[in-house]
């Protein structure tokens, strides 16, 4: 949940994606290497199909600050591997009372490279536009259920991975589905 002036840089990790869903108020992503912007608004999603560095907040001109350094609410959780269990329940909660704005994030993380096929099909940043508006009741669930999941120990990460991934593919289905970057061949066989 983030208020008032807000900005983070996200570092480039080796090879992760992510998936930004906007419940609650706006944002702007850059990805300065591409001096490429992209801004949503509730109910938008963006998904960076590539490890690039970027940055994200209120707007491109606020200061920004680390990722790492943002204040996190993080629980203390009686079972499970407390390192992993906290990546699925850690909020970043930043500013005062002004209008917010409520923002998910999933990054994925493979042991192989993702898919090339898909990934170089797809432009640096996708932007599905009333992505988290349409599809509130099944995010809502899903997150609920990946918070739930991810804290209660191994077992239930392996849970609440799959269920992330299940988001993804829902948001490359409706992409894929509406895109004219539809590439009929490669894209119908995934």
């Amino acid at each position: 949940m983030f208020s008032a002036l807000w900005r983070y840089d996200s570092p480039a990790y080796k090879d992760a994606v992510v998936l930004y869903l906007i419940f609650e108020g706006s944002c702007c992503v850059r990805i300065p290497e591409l001096r490429e912007s992209v801004h949503l608004s509730a109910g938008d999603a963006l998904f960076i199909p590539d490890s690039y560095a970027h940055t994200v907040g209120d707007s491109e001109t606020t200061a920004s600050i680390p990722l790492d350094e943002m204040p996190a609410s993080v629980c203390d959780l009686p079972y499970g591997d407390d390192f992993l269990a906290n990546m699925f329940r850690r909020q970043l909660i930043f500013g005062d009372d002004s209008p917010k704005t409520h923002m998910e994030a999933l990054r994925f993380f493979a042991k192989e490279p993702f898919p090339s096929a898909l990934l170089n099909s797809l432009p640096p940043m996708v932007k599905l536009e009333g992505f988290a508006r349409q599809r509130a009741g099944f995010l809502n669930a899903t997150f609920q259920q990946v918070v739930e999941y991810g804290a209660s120990g191994l077992m239930g990460q392996a849970i609440a991975t799959r269920l992330g991934e299940a988001i993804l593919v829902l948001f490359l289905r409706d992409y894929l589905s509406t895109s004219s970057h539809f590439s009929a061949g490669i894209h119908r066989a995934l």
